[in-house]
């Protein structure tokens, strides 16, 4: 009787010790799983697979003639919906591209607009401007760095996680009003736009203020040209921005929405393949108010 109770206290020891073993050696494969997805930047599907929609579930409707205020889901074939209540009726530019095969495009949406106090709610409303416009929004705080990371490594987390979100977008929106400084950017944001122009993505970038880089850094005349207060040539190409930023971005005067317009109507309504996009490192600034 004995021997079967010390049995007992011993496999109570046991389940403890497995328990704890258990759920410290998740901690770290799951601590691995998050820096892979990190770094290659998967998705739920990746990882997952897809998950089968359940037969005869109403599914929401992804396009809209704006025309007639007709709409479609994007699964059921056109001519199967009966006659002037579906999309068949739909001009063929007003549709997204899933329909031509094309996938939805990802827009990673840099700027400062990370350290804003509200910045994980304004970012769900740069995400819903997204899926208004059809594409997908990818924002910086979509990913959440573990809680017991120290400062250094958290930095470290967060830099691994946005270059993994870039390398999964097919396109750049950035945010390149003055941030700490007049004609100055955030400095994170610059060199977001440098990564994606490195991969060939294609960048669009918005600010209100298109006048020229000369025009608003206090300076003054000399014989060398404009001097800022600090004593440096500000430079003058007729840019509103910086020459390694002006070249690499489309730049869109207005704000988050008209540079989604100018996407969406470059990419006509979503039927052009993003990823064939490649830019030459010409400057341009398109007047779109919004």
């Amino acid at each position: 009787m004995e021997r079967y109770k010390d049995l007992l206290a011993q496999k109570e020891q046991l389940e403890k010790l497995i328990a704890d073993a258990r759920k410290k050696e998740a901690a770290a494969e799951l601590e691995r799983v998050r820096e892979a997805v990190a770094e290659f930047g998967f998705s739920p599907e990746d990882v997952f697979g897809k998950r089968r929609r359940d037969a005869g579930v109403r599914v929401a409707p992804k396009y809209r003639n704006p025309e007639t205020g007709e709409t479609w889901s994007g699964r059921a074939p056109r001519t199967a919906l009966d006659q002037g209540s579906g999309p068949r009726t739909l001009p063929h530019h007003r549709m997204s591209g899933a329909q031509h095969g094309v996938a939805k495009a990802r827009i990673y949406l840099a700027g400062f607009d990370v350290f804003r106090v509200d910045a994980l709610d304004y970012g769900r409303t740069l995400q819903r401007m997204c899926a208004d416009a059809g594409f997908e929004g990818l924002y910086p705080l979509d990913a959440l760095a573990p809680a017991d990371l120290s400062p250094p490594e958290k930095a470290a987390w967060i830099y691994r996680s946005n270059l993994a979100a870039i390398r999964r977008a097919d396109i750049v929106m950035a945010n390149v009003a003055d941030f700490r400084g007049e004609g100055e950017p955030d400095s994170g944001t610059a060199f977001e736009i440098g990564f994606a122009a490195a991969l060939g993505k294609p960048i669009w970038a918005y600010r209100e203020d298109v006048t020229e880089l000369r025009e608003r850094v206090p300076c003054s005349a000399t014989v060398l040209g404009n001097v800022c207060e600090r004593g440096f040539l500000v430079e003058d190409f007729g840019l509103s921005l910086n020459l390694m930023l002006a070249c690499a971005a489309k730049i869109v005067q207005g704000g988050p929405l008209a540079c989604l317009r100018a996407i969406s109507d470059a990419y006509e309504g979503g039927t052009t393949a993003p990823s064939f996009w490649r830019q030459d490192g010409g400057s341009e600034i398109r007047q779109v108010q919004g």
